[in-house]
């Protein structure tokens, strides 16, 4: 069972991308990039420690599945982004496992066991980013334990 420090610690490494950050971090945001606008990628989710544009271009990509048990990666989202009711994440191949945030429990971001491992808010922010690859997204979640 990994706890949310642990999960937190390898999403720093994953989501840093080439900045080779891999101190724990605590608190995250769940963002989706929209693919209507997106170059060369979209309609994906992210997980970052800050919404900014740098942060969110190197961020490792997880594509919307409606089913992410067993072995799936992926995002399952259920709800629209403006009112979202349970966000499963199976993070497989990258390790850094398999969790769910439900609304109707508290808010509560639990692992497969059912352990709490922290709470998540819904906190919308919208952001536009141009370079290469321009494209808009929108903050879903903010998570911390």
């Amino acid at each position: 069972m990994k706890s949310f420090t642990t999960l937190t610690a390898a999403a720093a490494t994953l989501l840093a991308g080439s900045s080779g950050l891999a101190a724990a971090f605590d608190d995250f945001w769940i963002f989706h990039k929209d693919a209507s606008v997106s170059h060369g990628g979209g309609n994906v989710f992210n997980f970052v420690r800050q919404i900014d544009c740098h942060e969110l271009w190197e961020a490792g990509e997880f594509p919307p599945r409606d089913d992410v048990s067993g072995g799936k990666f992926g995002v399952r989202f259920v709800g629209s982004e403006s009112d979202p009711q349970v966000i499963e994440m199976n993070t497989v191949g990258v390790d850094l496992g398999h969790y769910t945030w439900y609304k109707d429990r508290g808010n509560a971001l639990v692992d497969l066991n059912d352990n709490v491992l922290g709470h998540c808010d819904v906190v919308p922010i919208d952001l536009s980013c141009d370079g290469d690859d321009k494209w808009v997204g929108h903050s879903i979640l903010f998570c911390h334990s």
